[in-house]
Parts: C-alpha cells; sequence; structure tokens
C-alpha cells in the first residue's frame, strides 16, 4: 500500500504519520478508501485548530505530546465511524538511552501481530515523525509521508553520541499502534 505524502506544506508529517498508521492497520477495512482518509485529515487538521496548534505544527512540527493526542483522537475517531479499536503503547517513554538493540527487538516483535505497526520519530539528520511497516532482517520497511523507503538496521542509532550512523529515532518518541476489528 503506497502511503500518502506531504504536498508542498511541510511539518504535517505527525499527521500523516497518524493517518498511514490508521491505514496499515485497518488494511481489511473501509478507512483506506480515499474518502474515509480525507475525513480522518480533515478532522485531525481540525483538532489541532481547535486547540490552537495548527499554526504552530505547519511552522515548528509537533513533539511527542501533540503526536499522542492525535493518535488519542484518531482512537476516538476509529471507534464513532468505523466500530474499530485502536490501542498504543509508548514502551520507551520514560527510556531516553535504550539501545538501539533493544528498540528494534521490540519494534519487530510487535509487527509480528496481525494489524500492527509503528510510529517513530527521527531526530537526525532531520525532525521526522515516520511509520514502519515491516521488519525484515536487516531494515525497517516504512509507509514514510516524504519517500524514505526503508532504514537498514545499520544505519540507524538511539544513542547522541553515534553522528555515525545515518540515522537517529528517539526511544521516546516510539508508539506501538494495532488494532482489533470486529464488533464492538
Amino acid at each position: 500500500m503506497e502511503p500518502y505524502s506531504q504536498g508542498d506544506l511541510d511539518r504535517l508529517c505527525s499527521l500523516y504519520a497518524v493517518i498511514n498508521a490508521v491505514r496499515l492497520i485497518t488494511e481489511e477495512c473501509e478507512v483506506n478508501r480515499i474518502d474515509q482518509s480525507q475525513k480522518l485529515f480533515n478532522f485531525l487538521l481540525s483538532i489541532l485548530e481547535d486547540k490552537g496548534l495548527l499554526g504552530v505544527v505547519l511552522t515548528k512540527g509537533a513533539a511527542q505530546p501533540l503526536l499522542s493526542t492525535l493518535l488519542r483522537e484518531a482512537r476516538a475517531w476509529l471507534i464513532h465511524e468505523l466500530g474499530i479499536r485502536m490501542s498504543y503503547t509508548k514502551p520507551f517513554h520514560r527510556f531516553p538511552n535504550t539501545p538501539a538493540k533493544a528498540v528494534r527487538t521490540t519494534i519487530a516483535d510487535h509487527l509480528l501481530s496481525k494489524r500492527a505497526t509503528a510510529i517513530v520519530r527521527l531526530t537526525f539528520p532531520y525532525d521526522h515523525w515516520t511509520v514502519i511497516a515491516a521488519s525484515q532482517e536487516r531494515l525497517f520497511a516504512l509507509s514514510d509521508s516524504n519517500g524514505l523507503p526503508h532504514i537498514t538496521h545499520r544505519n540507524w542509532a538511539t544513542a547522541t553520541g553515534l553522528i555515525s550512523k545515518r540515522y537517529r529515532i528517539s526511544p521516546t518518541s516510539i508508539f506501538l499502534i494495532k488494532s482489533e476489528l470486529g464488533p464492538l
């Protein structure tokens, strides 16, 4: 499934990450129709506007608490609009120094579940939210709004001191997401 991508307005990667993650965890459902995705997009934009945060997101991007808010709102929207339960956890929320191997193992194990995905925040070389769609032997396959297809395991780290790595993933900004289809 091709991810939705950002247009000329930048800094909406958090919004696109939530929508692309929802599309992945509801693959067999009507949320993958463009009209449902558009409804979710409009709903999340209205949440940002109602909270007075749209301008901030468009100029500075979104930090981890705002992504939590977007996921919480998307969860409520999914239940109300489609009767789908979505859950998410932040396994390293209080552990910024988690080693990359532990992050990789946790994400890979989570993705073994049906209708599961992960949203992660890349903090180097730029600040960007992306969706891990699958874990393979040597890489994470992405559903990324900026066209990044994958991140090889040898090219990312979690520690701020490892500047030799191409990417840095923030352990405190990892969301493991899954859904359960069927009646509530």
